[in-house]
């Protein structure tokens, strides 16, 4: 369950690595939108980062649940053994709802330590966007991490003036903290990736299973909506950008999505900075000095209205201004 590896003079020599089965089909999706190689529909449907490598760590049943204590031992784990596997990027396609502050929430701290370490973790913003506002998940409401929500693309190619923020998409501000999330937003609704023939997914959603093209294939591919799916999109674009600069920092990683993000005609608090443009992303040459943590927002009294903190001030150099 927790597999500890053998280290020799500082490198792993021995480790578990007996393959586990994804029962439920969730994690094989989200990997395959980072990393799939398309390989078995003509390329079709191939990752985003496809010279990633991934390491999974299980959290979830064959139902697709699971409880907070097994996430943070994963992330605990990651903390200790992470940087032996050369882990730049966390990807959780996972969420739960607020009980309480950020600053005291076991699960932001837990992916707090990670990001302090040195790793960029992108989070799910959640599902629950047909509730109304504050409906953001954690680990999504740290202020710290890479919060993502999701794109509904109509399929106009390059038009994207009929693109907006899917409606299931956790809207901002934070439940109690009343932090402005999530971050950005990337497509999230009906990607396609791959999915092993007997996960639970595949047999429940028979109507989404896009069959390979291949006579002699052992994939199929689903399509699927969710944060959870624009999540693994963003982080392929961060490993691309750590591709590029090894040395960026989790925060240049955030700012530099968040400016370079293409902006489109929504509520900050529903589309945050805007949309992933990977290209814009790997061509900005911003670099913190600080952290980017996302700004707050209150409630103006004397008028009303809705205040946010100016990100200039906030991250400390007017090239990081919200405009």
């Amino acid at each position: 369950a927790y597999p500890v590896p053998e280290i020799v003079n500082g490198e792993i020599t021995a480790l578990n690595s007996d393959p586990r089965e994804d029962l439920f089909g969730h994690g094989t999706h989200v990997a395959g939108i980072l990393t799939g190689s398309g390989a078995e529909s003509d390329d079709d449907f191939k990752g985003s980062a496809t010279s990633a490598k991934v390491l999974s760590l299980q959290v979830l049943d064959r139902n697709g649940g699971g409880s907070m204590s097994d996430v943070m031992a994963a992330l605990d784990w990651l903390l200790v053994y992470g940087s032996y596997f050369d882990i730049r990027v966390v990807n959780l396609s996972l969420g739960k709802g607020i009980s309480e502050s950020n600053t005291t929430d076991p699960l932001v701290i837990a992916v707090e330590n990670l990001w302090d370490a040195g790793f960029a973790v992108v989070v799910a913003a959640g599902n629950e966007g047909n509730a109304g506002s504050m409906t953001i998940t954690s680990p999504g409401n740290s202020r710290k991490v890479i919060t993502v929500g999701s794109l509904t693309d109509n399929g106009t190619g390059a038009d994207y003036t009929d693109d907006y923020v899917s409606s299931f998409s956790s809207t901002g501000p934070t439940i109690g903290d009343l932090v402005l999330k999530p971050d950005l937003v990337a497509p999230g609704n009906r990607i396609v990736a791959t999915i092993t023939s007997d996960a639970k997914l595949a047999n429940k959603l028979p109507g989404r299973v896009k069959n390979c093209k291949e006579s002699l294939c052992t994939s199929i591919y689903l399509e699927m909506s969710g944060t959870s799916m624009a999540t693994p999109l963003t982080s392929a674009a961060v490993a691309l950008m750590l591709e590029k600069d090894p040395t960026l920092s989790p925060a240049t990683v955030k700012a530099r999505l968040m400016r370079s993000a293409r902006k489109i005609d929504s509520d900050a608090s529903t589309a945050g900075a805007g949309v992933l443009d990977v290209e814009a992303a790997l061509g900005d040459t911003g670099v913190m000095t600080d952290e980017a943590l996302s700004p707050l927002m209150v409630l103006d009294d004397s008028t009303g209205g809705v205040l946010v903190q100016d990100t200039a001030l906030l991250w400390g150099d007017d090239q990081w201004g919200s405009g």
